[in-house]
This record gives structure tokens, C-alpha cells and sequence, in this order.
């Protein structure tokens, strides 16, 4: 997808620079170049406009950007992407945009959120890239986006979803510790640390400290006997996407490993 908006952008910039290029050479010549950059703005399958670099006012607008905004292309021509953008998401945008102007960068990317016509947020993929030559005075930019909300929709639901799978782990009445394969602790939950401070086990709060369970010295040779079973596919823990393994630990446990406390 953001391929796919920095690609679109660099090929209607050139197009449109070729077509500044050629305008002194025929009259002929110039009709054919705008008529190739109109087709190519017209047809992309992203958001493409071409916006006034003094004012932010929309000059041309195709109908995929004016999809993604809930407007025609003919209501968004005269209205500026200021007005469009939402207010927490406007001061990084027009910091980016200070830059464009003044020569420090030839374009700019970031994801924000526009107000769509009938009010909700729509997130884009911005992808915005300067029009004018060199040094010479900054006339017009283009704006290339893609609609995103979906993804930032199911990225939100799998934090929500991550919050609420470790709010219930921490509310276990056993120990939960995740590693990953090599044996790198990544989370232990309250039960694991009340076991640790209470002097349940003297290992297990070397382990904590260390973070590292498989290393020389790390921790009892007798846990990481258990995570090997582990890694073995044996009782005592589960499997979890990504790779991820899971060791219970209750006081029980350790006592019947005869871990030393």
C-alpha cells in the first residue's frame, strides 16, 4: 500500500514536471503532456490532488481522494487540506509542510486523520511532494493518499484485545512467565513477582533480574530443565502465536521440582 502511494506520487510529479518541460517547445507539445498527466491523476487508484502551496486550497482533485472524504472532486476544488485535516493531526502536517516549502526536504510522508463530510475520522497514508523547481518560488504540490482506517481500526482492536488478555493474566492466581524460544523472558505477571518477593524461590528472582533463563549461571539448572520440556512439547506450558511459550508457575510447582527457597 505505501509502495503503491510513493510510486503513484513520484510518477505524477515527473509527469507533470515533463509537462512544464515541454510546454516551451510546441503548443502541440504541451496539450499532449497535460493530457497524459491528466489521465494518470485521473485514474490512479489512490487520492491524488493538486493543492495551491500558498493558500492549501485543493486545485484538482481525483475522484478516489474525493471518495475517501465523502465529498465530489468539484466541492473539494476551493476548500484546503487545513480544513480537512483534523485538529490534533494538523501541527505535525503543516511542520512537515514549513519544511517542503522552504527546500529541506523534496517531500514528506505521515499518517493522519481527515475529517470525513459527515464527520467521522478517516486515517490516510499522506504521501505530499513539492511541484515546483529548485530554488524557484513553491507554486503547487501534490497530495497522495490511501484510505487506512481499516488497518488502524484492527490495529485498535488488537491492542484493546492485548490489554484484555493481560488484565486477566494478571488476575491468575498462578505464576505466568512468556518467553520466546531462546529462552528471553518477555512477561511475568504479578503472581510471578509476589512468588519472587515473598522468597518462594531464590532462582526465580535471579531470573527476573536477568531476564534470561538458558544463559550460563542465569538460573537453576532444574527451571530450565522445565522449559526445555517446554520446548519439547511436554506438560507445564502451552505454545502461543508468534512463537511464544508459556510457563505456569504455582508454589506447588516449585515444590515438586524441589527448587531451593
Amino acid at each position: 500500500g505505501s509502495l503503491l502511494v510513493a510510486h503513484t506520487g513520484a510518477v505524477v510529479r515527473g509527469e507533470r514536471a515533463g509537462a512544464l518541460g515541454r510546454a516551451e517547445l510546441s503548443e502541440e507539445a504541451r496539450r499532449e503532456s497535460e493530457e497524459r498527466f491528466r489521465a494518470l491523476f485521473n485514474q490512479a487508484t489512490v487520492g491524488v490532488a493538486q493543492v495551491d502551496s500558498a493558500t492549501g486550497r485543493f486545485v484538482r482533485v481525483n475522484q478516489r481522494y474525493a471518495d475517501i472524504l465523502g465529498y465530489s472532486p468539484q466541492e473539494l476544488v476551493g476548500m484546503t487540506f487545513q480544513s480537512l485535516t483534523h485538529p490534533d493531526d494538523l501541527a505535525a502536517d503543516l511542520a512537515h509542510f514549513r519544511r517542503l516549502q522552504s527546500g529541506d526536504v523534496p517531500e514528506y510522508r505521515l499518517e493522519k486523520r481527515y475529517i470525513h463530510k459527515d464527520g467521522h475520522e478517516v486515517w490516510g497514508d499522506l504521501t505530499v511532494s513539492s511541484m515546483w523547481a529548485s530554488g524557484s518560488t513553491p507554486g503547487y504540490h501534490i497530495a497522495v493518499v490511501q484510505d487506512i482506517t481499516a488497518r488502524k481500526r484492527m490495529e485498535e482492536n488488537l491492542r484493546a484485545n492485548e490489554q484484555r488478555l493481560r488484565s486477566i493474566l494478571e488476575r491468575l492466581p498462578m505464576g505466568l512467565m512468556f518467553f520466546d524460544t531462546a529462552g528471553r523472558l518477555l512477561h511475568a505477571n504479578t503472581r510471578v513477582h509476589s512468588l519472587a518477593g515473598l522468597g518462594v524461590h531464590r532462582a526465580l528472582r535471579a531470573l527476573l533480574r536477568g531476564g534470561l533463563l538458558l544463559s550460563a549461571g542465569s538460573g537453576d539448572v532444574r527451571l530450565q530443565a522445565l522449559f526445555r520440556q517446554c520446548l519439547a512439547g511436554q506438560s507445564g506450558c502451552a505454545e502461543l502465536p508468534g512463537g511464544l511459550l508459556l510457563v505456569a508457575l504455582s508454589v506447588g510447582d516449585l515444590a515438586a521440582l524441589g527448587l531451593p527457597h
